[in-house]
């Protein structure tokens, strides 16, 4: 499979999940980017260094007020580096 048309699939399966999450409740933005903040040594700013990106998040609130998100990564055959351990949880 060429690379427009894996594109075209992780597209389509990035809209479908986000129209099961909506129907359920969740606000759904997608390709969400995840990074955190670093001081550079000289100068003393902050320097932006992304980690990964969401493909779906999904963020809902409870009738309690509770927050509940989801988090979903698409995956349409093609390989892509190795940047999901940070979900894993302790």
């Amino acid at each position: 499979m060429n690379e427009v048309s894996n594109q075209m699939k992780d597209s389509y399966l990035k809209l479908r999940i986000r129209r099961i999450l909506w129907s359920q409740g969740y606000h759904c933005p997608l390709e969400v980017d995840l990074s955190h903040f670093d001081y550079e040594d000289k100068e003393q700013t902050l320097k932006r260094n992304p980690l990964t990106d969401i493909d779906v998040l999904g963020v809902r609130f409870e009738p309690d007020l509770r927050i509940k998100t989801i988090i979903v990564d698409c995956k349409s055959g093609r390989e892509s580096e190795p940047n999901r351990i940070f979900w894993l949880r302790v």
